[in-house]
């Protein structure tokens, strides 16, 4: 079912490739293709296809920080918080200010049980964005892990 929907989503995206004018279109490369597919899989709730295929992106793009953050989330929803951390700390480091990977990185950290570590990137995400809810219920969460119950309460 998976590959079979992941074929017509190459075949449409192969056809408004087509269907643009030739002066507009970039020529479609293979990590161009691998990342919707990638993309593709992620939204279906496959995972490890996600992470596989993301694996492959960043090995043809290393200084892709989106690419960086799919993967550490794929990794994360895999189960592989060791990984997922690493792959986020890479996105973070190449593209500090972009949003969501901090968030991305606490929830990760929170996976691995690094209360101290989960609480200082869910410190950033708030800053970054402070209006997410998602932020401060992920500091609030980190910070009761630290044994700091007074400063989740108020997160």
């Amino acid at each position: 079912m998976l590959a079979v929907m992941l074929v017509r989503l190459a075949i449409a995206v192969a056809l408004t490739a087509i269907a643009a004018p030739a002066s507009s279109r970039p020529a479609p490369t293979a990590e161009g293709m691998t990342a919707v597919l990638a993309r593709a899989a992620a939204r279906s709730g496959q995972w490890a296809s996600a992470a596989r295929l993301w694996r492959d992106v960043t090995i043809a793009r290393p200084a892709d920080a989106q690419a960086w953050a799919a993967l550490g989330e794929a990794l994360a929803r895999t189960g592989a918080p060791d990984d997922a951390v690493a792959a986020l700390a890479r996105a973070q480091q190449l593209n500090p200010r972009a949003p969501g990977i901090a968030a991305n990185l606490g929830r990760a950290q929170l996976q691995r049980g690094n209360g101290p570590a989960a609480a200082a990137a869910y410190e950033a995400a708030v800053a970054e964005s402070p209006r997410d809810p998602a932020g401060w219920t992920g500091l609030g969460i980190a910070r009761d892990l630290t044994g700091d119950h007074a400063a989740a309460r108020t997160a």
